[in-house]
């Protein structure tokens, strides 16, 4: 096999064996979040899309809020920054 094929080859699986990293649509839901400024919210949600935080609120999110995105729920786990 010559040196140019095998270059190919080693590209295309490295294509498929490392995906390229992307920002994700999530919703963290149940969690309790400490944010930089404010009050800890002991019961609620944090909806990123696109890499940035959209939403952050007490209890369940918006009616349609989460919609195309994984949602986690994070009962017992504390999000903050850092």
């Amino acid at each position: 096999m010559s040196s140019w094929r095998l270059v190919c080859a080693f590209a295309v699986a490295a294509f498929f064996v490392f995906p390229l990293a992307t920002a994700q649509d999530v919703s963290f839901v149940d969690a309790k979040i400490i944010p930089i400024s404010g009050s800890e919210i002991e019961r609620g949600y944090l909806i990123a899309k696109d890499g940035k935080i959209e939403a952050i609120g007490p209890g369940s999110p918006p009616a349609g809020a989460t919609r195309g995105t994984e949602v986690i729920d994070c009962r017992g786990k504390v999000i903050m920054p850092g």
